[in-house]
């Protein structure tokens, strides 16, 4: 019976996996309006039209309503793991859940491959009979072996959860790196056209020089010629 249950938990916890870059710096719950869109199939979810409310909503409202031909079809609560801890996350979840709600969990993980590291935001949706049925530890272990199954699936070696403030911090290292990286090339590029550039002028000069030759052999013959 607890395999079917889990089998189920498994099945119902849908997950997507934002790979494009994410300007971290600027996150907010409102960055959902413009991925959820985007992510929708991944998670399951049919609508034509999101709204996210980032700080303090109507009582009968919740963090984020979905609407299809103008009206409200799902209500959900939604968490971002702020600490990496997703178990914690899961907790405040199942405490903050409102009355017809399902949920949503943002986080952030590192995978990683011999020396390449890739940055990830994850986004699951978690029904809410899930939430209320079962406990926060098969939750997140559900969540866990999903997320390490993306990574396995890709052929990373390992993958960790990440606190806010390290994806942050990564995703702005990551920024700095890409400057770095483009001024180099920026760098390189400029002392190749200065070489080629050079190279040019050599050439157009000794071909100055032996028209300049060339002309003067030529006056040199037709003064000969005339005299």
């Amino acid at each position: 019976m607890l395999r079917i249950i889990q089998k189920e938990i498994e099945e119902l916890i849908k997950m997507a996996v934002v790979e494009a870059p994410i300007d971290l710096s600027k996150f907010t719950s409102l960055v959902l309006e413009k991925i959820l869109p985007k992510v929708k199939d991944q998670l399951g979810l049919e609508f034509d039209k999101v709204k996210v409310y980032p700080g303090p909503q109507p009582r009968e409202s919740s963090d984020i309503l979905l609407y299809k031909n103008g009206r409200i079809i799902e209500k959900i609560n939604q968490k971002t793991c702020i600490s990496g801890n997703l178990e914690a996350t899961v907790r405040k979840l199942k405490k903050s859940l409102k009355y017809g709600e399902n949920g949503l969990i943002v986080t952030f993980a590192n995978f990683y491959r011999k020396e390449e590291i890739s940055s990830r935001m994850i986004i699951f949706y978690i029904p809410r009979k899930i939430i209320i049925n079962a406990d926060v530890y098969t939750i997140t272990e559900t969540l866990m072996k999903k997320i390490t199954e993306k990574a396995m699936k890709e052929n990373y070696e390992e993958c960790y959860v990440l606190a806010f403030d390290e994806a942050l911090a990564i995703w702005r290292t990551y920024q700095v790196l890409k400057a770095v990286e483009k001024a180099a090339h920026a760098e390189e590029m400029a002392k190749k056209a200065y070489e080629e550039a050079k190279k040019a002028n050599k050439k157009i000069k000794e071909l100055s020089e032996k028209l300049d030759t060339y002309v003067k052999l030529i006056l040199s013959k037709l003064e000969k010629s005339t005299s």
